[in-house]
């Protein structure tokens, strides 16, 4: 959880996205994908995303998911890990 907050903290924008909804994604983003904590570059490409917009994003959705699994989408494909083939997510 301690790298999920860093990683949600280390940008202004990105640190007023503390909502339940973007945490689970995040931390199952990292469980699934766990070659992505070892990534050297790691803060700094989530510091690149507006986590804002993606939220904004999902919640504007309405194919029937949950907000949290329309943001793990979208950050998947932010980390071009799409199409997703895996059981852990």
């Amino acid at each position: 959880m301690h790298l999920v907050l860093m990683l949600l903290t280390g940008s202004p924008r990105n640190a007023e996205q503390l909502y339940a909804d973007v945490l689970k994604a995040v931390s199952r983003l990292l469980i699934a994908n766990p070659e992505l904590v070892r990534r050297s570059s790691l803060v700094s490409d989530f510091n690149a995303i507006d986590l804002g917009a993606l939220r904004r994003g999902a919640r504007s959705m309405k194919y029937g998911m949950a907000t949290s699994d329309e943001i793990l989408v979208a950050l998947r494909m932010q980390f071009s890990l799409w199409p997703y083939r895996g059981e852990a997510a």
